[in-house]
């Protein structure tokens, strides 16, 4: 019972760091965007599905501002991610394929 709420209490937390994450974005605040999410990746008692999520979100922040090797990291990670929801893991190719391809029409 104890560790149920534990695990309940973690991810309120990680959902209201990541949804915070996205109002920053949201904002153009994207330092602030990466802090969040990076924080939730990190966290180590968030659910995988969130910290997936955080990752990706966190790689859309990096490919905003212009950090295409970092984005391109984070979502290769993402997508061999075994815990990442396929829904996830699907846009992480997706954006992925996107970068490639613009960056090899440079």
């Amino acid at each position: 019972m104890f560790g149920k709420f534990g695990r309940n209490k973690a991810r309120r937390k990680a959902i209201k760091t990541y949804k915070d994450g996205i109002a920053h974005a949201d904002a153009r605040r994207y330092e602030k965007a990466i802090a969040n999410y990076s924080n939730v990746v990190d966290m180590r008692q968030a659910p995988l599905d969130v910290r997936a999520m955080a990752r990706l979100n966190r790689a859309l922040v990096y490919s905003v501002q212009g950090d295409i090797p970092t984005a391109c990291n984070e979502l290769t990670i993402v997508i061999h991610d075994e815990a990442a929801p396929d829904a996830v893991k699907n846009s992480a190719r997706e954006k992925l394929k996107r970068l490639e391809q613009r960056n090899s029409a440079k």
